[in-house]
């Protein structure tokens, strides 16, 4: 699951997490390292990120089959990227020589270092996800969906959105969200529901702004949000041409 975090320089991180119970208790356990890779200044953008994400790739690679390799027990359980490198978390059994596995590593994008002086609740609290987290992930899917099936997410349209609960706290919800352009639709009697509408584009970074809100009232009222849904809008076709007649074909267009 990917997750949005910010480093403490207010630097954007990507948290791509393995949500396991067993690795996570694994974790808990036993030992937890993260190996650093230092990307080269002339690599990273303006942004912290690094351009090398190919490379990257590959020594990530390379360590899990190391890990794997090493007849001890370990997970790959995170990867960071962000603020000048990409950090890749192992929860390891104490007895597997990581430092050996990582010195045998070649590396031309940058420097690997390693890391195993941080709190466990820290290291949990920030590669778990959130609701938050969970709903802007299915929201990742959705739109990745809608894309893959015409869908420009740029395009203003209605969006339906679901929430469940006792009715007196959906109809909270529904005021609340009242003046931030939402809309009553309808009633879910059958299973205590309702459906809200609001017009707008449905690409992620209006999630990114959207989803907290809807999250956060949900969890003020007590009730479920449980996503939205919209059609697929695709571009307008350009409008076909006239064809020429008889005479225009002949003789050219009039000239005016």
């Amino acid at each position: 699951m990917l997750l949005s975090r910010q480093s403490e320089d207010s630097y954007p991180l990507v948290v791509r997490t393995r949500c396991n119970s067993e690795v996570t208790q694994f974790s808990k356990l036993n030992k937890v390292v993260a190996v650093i890779c230092d990307v080269r200044g002339d690599l990273v953008n303006d942004n912290g990120m690094p351009s090398c994400f190919d490379e990257l790739i590959e020594i990530e690679d390379a360590l899990v089959a190391a890990v794997a390799a090493s007849g001890k027990i370990g997970y790959h359980t995170a990867s960071v990227t962000g603020d000048g490198r990409r950090v890749f978390y192992f929860a390891i059994e104490p007895t597997l020589p990581i430092a050996d596995l990582t010195a045998g590593q070649a590396v031309r994008v940058g420097e690997l270092s390693l890391n195993s002086d941080f709190e466990l609740d820290t290291y949990l609290d920030f590669i778990t996800p959130t609701d938050l987290d969970r709903q802007l992930d299915g929201d990742r899917k959705v739109v990745q969906n809608l894309s893959e099936g015409g869908d420009d997410g740029q395009i203003p349209r209605s969006i339906e959105f679901w929430f469940y609960g006792e009715r007196s706290a959906l109809q909270s919800v529904a005021d609340r969200l009242t003046p931030a352009g939402f809309q009553h639709v309808r009633w879910l009697d059958e299973t205590d529901g309702v459906v809200l509408s609001l017009e707008s584009a449905a690409g992620m970074d209006t999630f990114y702004d959207l989803t907290p809100l809807l999250v956060n009232t949900a969890a003020e009222f007590g009730v479920t949000y449980d996503g939205w849904e919209t059609p697929v809008i695709s571009p307008q076709a350009p409008p076909p041409q006239a064809k020429p007649s008889l005479f225009g074909k002949l003789f050219g267009q009039r000239k005016h």
